[in-house]
């Protein structure tokens, strides 16, 4: 079995305690790394090491005593009829990294504290999770989504975390009611082979772009985790907005001139492309004057996405396009994750250039 002792000696070492949430529906075969972050299969960890200490529980009686709890006993019973344990990690994929807390607060809150830490540190796991979607999942393929880290096979609103400290040589299992929205129940989830697990991910890296990028992975979760094709439908092309212009609203027009040279291959296509834009976001019909643009039909009309594409397969067509024109763009950042954001718009005027584009030509475009 693999030791998170000697996979993380440095980090402990250091002072810094470790993390270790499940993550449902998600399967893998071999352990690997993205950044700071490991994936381990189900049971592959040792986590008696880790020298866990029992919760409180309440136990199951005929009696109709009322029992009364408070402090660290309530702290703990609270956590343990979640239904999360030791072997709820045993059975599910799990995700560790270093984190950095004050273990003495740690040991003296309550359990409402424990949810915000909880929310906290899953929303720290959930960048390396991006990329996994990234990487792994599709726009039209919901029923492959991986869950929301912290949560097990059937943990319902419930998420937990096992925390380690060197210090103590000691962990506490935490849990308690830290989704906030929504799970995601279609289908079966992920499952990557060992081949998958192999390949290379490229990691954001420190940089003003980086920045962007890592918020612009988050988006591209939030579109494939959309409750209904229209909500997704628009937050995909709001997602292209914010790749366009990250830090000020740009009209439709302007994205696609910043959008479409990561994406054409040539001039002509970078023509077809601006005319597709118009389809989808805004476009009037020459003879009626009437709207037929997506995006416009949608927002200010208040059509479905089924209403103007009644065809499941042309909406199925429609996602894997829109992801095409996001993976794109966000490819190119992660690529140049340590530039300015200046020195990337240079980038895009460059690929401009190499597309036989100059200013006019957008503007004509």
């Amino acid at each position: 079995m693999d030791s998170l002792l000697c996979d993380f000696q440095g980090s402990i070492a250091d002072g810094r305690q470790l993390a270790i949430m499940p993550v449902s529906r998600f399967i893998i075969e071999n352990n690997f790394r993205i950044g700071r972050f490991v994936f381990y299969p189900p049971g592959n960890l040792d986590l008696d090491e880790l020298r866990t200490i029992p919760n409180h529980s309440i136990a199951c009686s005929e009696s109709a005593e009322v029992i009364t709890l408070q402090g660290q006993e309530l702290r703990e019973a609270l956590t343990s009829l979640t239904g999360a344990s030791i072997d709820t990690l045993r059975e599910n994929m799990l995700i560790a990294f270093p984190t950095k807390i004050n273990w003495d607060t740690f040991l003296q809150a309550d359990h409402k504290q424990d949810v915000k830490l909880i929310r906290r540190l899953s929303e720290v796991a959930e960048k390396a999770m991006d990329l996994i979607r990234f990487n792994f999942c599709h726009y039209d393929l919901p029923d492959t989504l991986p869950g929301r880290v912290g949560t097990w096979n059937g943990s319902g609103q419930h998420s937990c975390i096992l925390l380690y400290s060197g210090r103590d040589h000691e962990s506490y299992l935490i849990a308690g009611s830290a989704i906030l929205s929504s799970i995601i129940v279609k289908g079966l989830g992920l499952e990557l082979e060992s081949l998958q697990c192999d390949c290379a991910i490229t990691v954001p890296e420190e940089g003003e772009v980086g920045s962007i990028v890592r918020h612009g992975l988050s988006l591209f979760s939030e579109v494939m985790e959309s409750n209904s094709e229209t909500t997704k439908f628009v937050r995909a092309l709001t997602l292209l907005e914010y790749l366009a212009a990250p830090d000020m609203y740009m009209s439709m027009k302007k994205v696609k001139t910043s959008i479409l040279p990561h994406i054409a291959t040539d001039l002509a296509d970078y023509h077809h492309l601006s005319e597709r834009f118009r389809e989808l976001t805004s476009q009037k019909e020459a003879a009626s004057n009437e709207q037929r643009g997506f995006r416009t039909l949608i927002v200010h009309h208040g059509r479905y996405l089924e209403d103007i594409l009644p065809d499941d397969h042309d909406r199925n067509d429609l996602f894997r396009e829109l992801q095409r024109y996001t993976t794109c763009v966000l490819q190119d950042m992660l690529e140049n994750s340590r530039m300015t954001w200046v020195e990337f718009m240079e980038f895009r005027i460059r690929l401009r250039a190499k597309l036989g584009l100059n200013a006019a030509c957008d503007e004509e475009t």
